[in-house]
């Protein structure tokens, strides 16, 4: 799979700043964001929503991703917007440990 350090460095500031667990970050949409007020709305378990403050450098990983790697997978729109993310880092430590 392409190398993608955007991506990776926004879903590691994601799941530890925020405090996402990686269910809710692979089920989580850009329309879940809010940039400008600094708050995802995450659904967790139970189905429960909760609105997550975003920190500056969550917040600058996630922006950089969405300007400069999110764009060339378009085509993935309709998908939750980090589960390529999840996948590509659970085979890359599964393939590493081989």
């Amino acid at each position: 799979p392409p190398r993608r350090p955007l991506r990776d460095r926004a879903l590691l500031e994601l799941l530890y700043g925020c405090g996402l667990r990686v269910s809710e970050a692979g089920d989580l949409e850009v329309a879940q964001t809010n940039l400008e007020a600094g708050y995802l709305t995450v659904v967790g378990k139970g189905d429960k929503e909760r609105v997550v403050p975003l920190g500056s450098h969550a917040r600058a990983a996630l922006v950089d991703y969405l300007a400069h790697e999110r764009p060339k997978l378009e085509k993935y729109d309709d998908m939750a917007f980090l589960v390529l993310v999840i996948i590509c880092v659970i085979l890359q430590s599964v393939l590493g440990s081989l």
